[in-house]
């Protein structure tokens, strides 16, 4: 991943995290450990091989419903801790993401 890529804000923040495969027959939760607008870092007990197309929930504290992540990829795994690249999301959850993101105190 190049400089460029990692400039997104990221947040430190332990959140609930749900997520179903998309292609394969598999679902999990974890907690976050970080969130950009652009992926997140979390924390699974069994987390997805790398390559696995997920969809994902994301239970930011303040917000009433998930921001829902129609495709995310899991890019690297360590562990529990997996990296997760956000590469769809409906315009409607991913402007409550940025938002919530520029308002975090974290």
């Amino acid at each position: 991943m190049s400089m460029i890529d990692r400039s997104a804000r990221r947040v430190r923040i332990s959140c609930r995290l749900a997520y179903a495969g998309v292609t394969q027959d598999l679902e999990g939760e974890g907690h976050t450990i970080d969130v950009s607008f652009r992926g997140c870092r979390a924390h699974c007990q069994s987390p997805p091989p790398v390559g696995t197309k997920l969809h994902v929930s994301v239970y930011l504290p303040g917000m009433e419903r998930a921001v829902s992540v129609e495709l995310a990829i899991v890019r690297w795994v360590r562990h529990t801790i997996i990296g997760l690249q956000f590469c769809s999301v409906p315009l409607p959850h991913r402007e409550r993401l940025q938002d919530w993101i520029m308002r975090a105190p974290y």
